[in-house]
């Protein structure tokens, strides 16, 4: 799908940019956040059952393993941190924040 093309070509770009830069001191990662409630999801949860929106988060939130959507700050801290000194020997990286959506076990047990 375009969607995952879109995903795969962001992977390549952020390791070909680390590559290309590290030398001048700059470090590029990939953050890849799974599920996260943000406005948008909300949104869409409303469109999906304006009656009772909470219960399409909730359904969403069965099919990840921590069982839970994930809070933009948690987001915001793992963006935080790899901008961080405490950051500083890691670039070309992807750093998966799904609660273990991803996980290949919770890919081929349906979870």
């Amino acid at each position: 799908t375009a969607y995952a093309l879109t995903k795969a070509a962001i992977v390549g770009l952020t390791k070909s940019l680390a590559v290309e830069y590290a030398q001048s001191g700059i470090r590029v990662n990939a953050i890849c956040p799974g599920y996260v409630r943000t406005p948008m999801a909300e949104s869409i949860a409303r469109q999906s059952n304006p009656e009772d929106p909470e219960s399409v988060l909730t359904e969403m939130a069965k099919a990840i393993p921590m069982r839970r959507l994930a809070d933009p700050l948690e987001v915001g801290e793992l963006a935080a941190f790899l901008a961080s000194d405490e950051s500083s020997y890691l670039t070309g990286t992807q750093n998966v924040i799904d609660g273990g959506s991803t996980l290949p076990e919770t890919v081929s047990v349906g979870i």
